[in-house]
């Protein structure tokens, strides 16, 4: 079924009609096509107000509008069921890499991997975190994943959602993340726990690395106590809405969050009575069981002022609606658990940096952004106030934006053990892998 468009031509006084002819469209091209065609002859190009009585509507003119609209129409459509296609092909292949884990296939899972693919599943305390450290190539993988099914029983794994992002020269990464519902079999303790990874597949479309992150403390917990209870994990809302397309890119508005995170603000940045009241307030509150060193070091080296400035300034990145969640918030850790709204994002500012500080901007991010949402790894180097430990721990930031360009919703996958033990929490001991 097509459309046929009539165009005519009417003179100034409205005294003459004149036909300047046909164009025939697809019926399903069509709505695309009239939105962009020109309603009179001010609408086309070069064309001026005062020239409008005289017949400047060629069908040229229209031709050429008209062409340039299917065009752009075409390519538009193009893109969008090239980039559906490639969701769906992501999809189907986690789909299909998660039906061999529940069958414990391990043959089948490795084959996934490249001979040389690299594995590394967090945890900086190698000793504590049950499976925790670096496997290079496929038959450290499959001795890996046969000690894993061997402790563990599964009972449902089932994804949530992927991202994709083929602007890599490499090949394509990918981060998905799964629930997990398991049984320790040493310890009868039944776990439920979200797991994401960040993968790199190469262009033969087999995986070359990959990282895993979840809460390694619930994960150590679960294989050392007995426990009557499920351990969960902190789940937020799981963030599983599919993305969609938007008019900036995440890459170029994440790393300015992490600059004033990490680094600060400027010092001339203002700050109002009202966030220096709440500041003082709030870190007051927060901080009232501290020991006396700990209000000594902060005389010297903190400022609430600086602290009010920091959280101020962050608040305008985040939506209103904002949910803003810190794995570990099953633990004494106050700074680890959900936050809501842009009192939750103050809160949690005011906790990070009185409890925390930082070694500046991480060196290395790894991000990968799909449509309005974004996945960034990196290393974060922090000096706990209170006990003095340095403690490295790698994380995967999921972050989801409004069409507006602000965070809508923020997850942060921890090495939670090494959070927990920084605060003096966990039994000391472990080995380190840097």
């Amino acid at each position: 079924m097509r459309v046929t468009v009539t165009f005519t031509a009417v003179r100034s006084d409205a005294t003459a009609t004149t036909s300047v002819g046909e164009l025939s469209f697809s019926r399903q091209l069509w709505p695309s096509i009239a939105a962009r065609l020109p309603r009179t002859t001010n609408d086309l190009p070069n064309s001026s107000p005062a020239r409008t009585g005289r017949s400047r509507c060629s069908l040229r003119t229209i031709r050429s509008n008209s062409k340039n609209a299917v065009r752009q129409t075409a390519r538009t459509r193009g893109r969008t069921m090239e980039k559906s296609a490639a969701q769906n092909d992501t999809e189907r292949s986690v789909e299909s890499f998660v039906a061999l884990i529940r069958a414990q296939d391990v043959s089948g899972i490795v084959s996934w991997f490249s001979p040389e693919a690299s594995l590394v599943v967090n945890g900086r305390k190698q000793d504590r975190i049950p499976f925790a450290g670096a496997y290079e190539g496929t038959d450290a993988v499959g001795q890996l994943l046969t000690r894993i099914f061997e402790a563990v029983e599964i009972h449902d794994l089932r994804p949530q959602f992927t991202l994709r992002d083929a602007s890599d020269e490499v090949g394509t990464k990918i981060v998905c993340c799964l629930n997990l519902v398991g049984t320790v079999r040493s310890t009868g303790t039944q776990f439920d726990l979200e797991i994401s990874a960040m993968v790199m597949v190469n262009g033969m479309g087999a995986v070359e690395s990959a990282r895993v992150f979840y809460d390694t403390d619930i994960t150590r917990r679960a294989f050392e106590e007995k426990s009557d209870t499920v351990l969960r994990d902190e789940k937020g809302s799981g963030i599983s809405e599919v993305s969609h397309a938007v008019s900036y890119d995440p890459k170029q508005i994440v790393p300015e969050i992490y600059k004033l995170i990490f680094e600060g603000v400027p010092k001339g940045t203002k700050v109002s009575f009202g966030d220096l009241a709440r500041s003082t307030a709030e870190f007051a509150r927060h901080n009232v069981t501290k020991p006396p060193s700990f209000w000594w070091q902060l005389v010297r080296n903190f400022n609430v002022w600086d602290l009010s400035r920091q959280s101020a300034a962050l608040r305008p990145y985040y939506s209103p609606d904002l949910i803003h969640m810190i794995k570990g918030g099953e633990t004494e850790v106050e700074l680890c658990g959900t936050y809501h709204g842009h009192q939750g994002l103050s809160d949690f500012a005011l906790t990070l940096f009185s409890d925390l500080e930082y070694e500046g901007v991480p060196p290395q991010l790894e991000t990968i952004a799909e449509g309005n949402r974004c996945a960034v790894h990196m290393p974060e180097t922090f000096v706990n106030k209170a006990t003095g430990t340095r403690a490295v721990v790698h994380m995967l930031h999921l972050w989801r934006f409004d069409d507006a360009g602000r965070v809508v919703e923020f997850k942060s996958y921890n090495d939670t053990f090494e959070i927990v033990h920084s605060y003096g929490l966990a039994s000391a001991g472990g080995h380190y892998d840097g």
